[in-house]
């Protein structure tokens, strides 16, 4: 996922969790912002309940100014500054300058344990329910997940990673990606078109499934990142 925030004073994102459980890394181009973050998971769930989808805007009243010294969190985003977070952590951001602010983001999932555990609680009982994602949207970013995980396979398979960090922390992330059945799923659909097309002496990579080739490509991101 990908997009841009544009806003004047006091105009932002309310207190949300992404409806997919990846990382978020954005920069600011300009204008001010303020971002805000809480700890993942029960840590936050009273005050996400409190608060879901409210904008802290002046003056604050005494349960916002209470939750804001709850994050774990908060920091002033200037012109040009890069921000990495999680979006499966409760956040926030308001623009706070005279001017327009316009932050530009891209959404990944990243090989930190925790990183995928929260992705892979996308949709289920374990992610808020107010901000919870419908199955569909959470097969078709699996869907893009898949395709980028045959993509390093093939990659890795073939020697053309080498970078000792990738080497590192690709496999066992690979693994417990694995261990969502519907990943599981359709990799093993992708394994079995591959040996279908080599028995009748088509080639294939390792990389999308033959159906899945000619349409446009718009893989999820898979990346070494801490949570």
């Amino acid at each position: 996922d990908e997009g841009v925030f544009v806003g004047g004073r006091f105009s932002g994102s309310p207190l949300h969790v992404d409806q997919i459980g990846w990382s978020n890394v954005g920069k600011n181009f300009s204008g001010r912002k303020l971002l805000a973050v809480w700890p993942h998971g029960e840590a936050t769930a009273d005050l996400f309940r409190q608060h879901c989808y409210r904008l802290f805007t002046p003056p604050l009243q005494p349960a916002e100014e209470a939750a804001l010294a709850a994050a774990c969190k908060v920091a002033l985003l200037t012109p040009g500054d890069v921000v990495l977070f999680s979006g499966a952590n409760a956040h926030m951001a308001l623009s706070v300058s005279l001017s327009l602010s316009l932050t530009a983001y891209e959404s990944f999932v990243n090989f930190h344990p925790r990183s995928v555990a929260a992705f892979l609680e996308s949709g289920t009982e374990r992610q808020y329910r107010e901000c919870r994602a419908r199955a569909r949207m959470v097969e078709e970013v699996k869907e893009e997940v898949v395709e980028a995980i045959l993509d390093l396979k093939a990659d890795l398979d073939n020697g053309r990673v080498s970078d000792p960090l990738l080497l590192a922390h690709a496999p066992p992330a690979l693994q417990a990606l694995q261990r969502d059945a519907f990943i599981a799923g359709r990799l093993k659909e992708a394994a079995r078109l591959a040996d279908a097309a080599g028995e009748h002496g088509g080639e294939n990579d390792g990389g999308a499934p033959e159906q899945q080739q000619g349409r446009p490509r718009k893989a999820a991101r898979l990346q070494d990142a801490s949570p």
